[in-house]
């Protein structure tokens, strides 16, 4: 709708000058693209106008006093800053890029629950339900009944620890992501290589949006960013 009200020359639809975010949302609001809140279901904001340790900075924060009349809700500082199930941040250099790449996709803290079937297994735990189906003993054999249960628990750990598919892998399954990736020919290098290697390969594929074509990257050519 957006590159409908750019081409069609909608007032508030600007192909050049001025803030870009700015001028993409008065263009949404001009062509009927409708507003809904971006809170999570604490209230907390999903959406953020800085990187995450700006964000997290309780006196930067406060010290850039124009971002609180931007915003529609009031901006909380500090660790209470964002919601957990955060979307997005702003003013990501390439160094961050990476070291959130890491901190998301590979870091593995002890009791962060990552893989699939710890999530199944927890789920079984809430209902009350035992992680193994205890078959009926007799006292006459206990240590074969040990052994069994201890196999059993052994193997269960062999497949948690050797099955790589986390949570994310299954609903990227089910819910398919395409990304269209807006950039220009100077950034090229600075920018959106490393945007490729980093968030871009989360997505089950993308393509990168420029004022040339470009078959490495990959980008595709719009007569709209000239």
């Amino acid at each position: 709708m957006i590159a409908e009200g750019m081409e069609k020359e909608v007032s508030s639809c600007r192909k050049r000058g001025g803030a870009e975010d700015v001028n993409l949302g008065a263009c949404a609001e001009e062509v009927g693209v409708k507003m809904v809140d971006s809170l999570d279901e604490h209230g907390e904001e999903a959406f953020h106008p800085f990187n995450p340790g700006y964000m997290l900075d309780k006196n930067a924060m406060e010290r850039t006093g124009w971002v609180q009349s931007y915003n529609y809700y009031p901006i909380r500082t500090g660790l209470n800053c964002c919601s957990d199930h955060s979307v997005s941040f702003h003013y990501i250099s390439p160094q961050d890029m990476y070291t959130l790449d890491y901190l998301i996709y590979h870091a593995y803290p002890y009791g962060i629950a990552r893989d699939l079937e710890q999530y199944k297994e927890l789920a079984r735990l809430k209902q009350g339900k035992p992680l193994f189906q205890k078959p009926p003993i007799s006292a006459a054999k206990p240590l074969v009944f040990g052994l069994f249960i201890l196999i059993m628990i052994s193997t269960s750990m062999v497949l948690n620890f050797t099955d790589n598919r986390t949570l994310a892998d299954e609903l990227a399954k089910k819910v398919r992501v395409f990304g269209m990736i807006v950039t220009m020919p100077q950034a090229k290098l600075t920018k959106a290589i490393h945007v490729k290697e980093t968030w871009a390969r989360r997505l089950n594929g993308f393509t990168f949006i420029s004022s040339e074509d470009d078959k490495n990257l990959p980008s595709i050519r719009t007569s709209l960013l000239h």
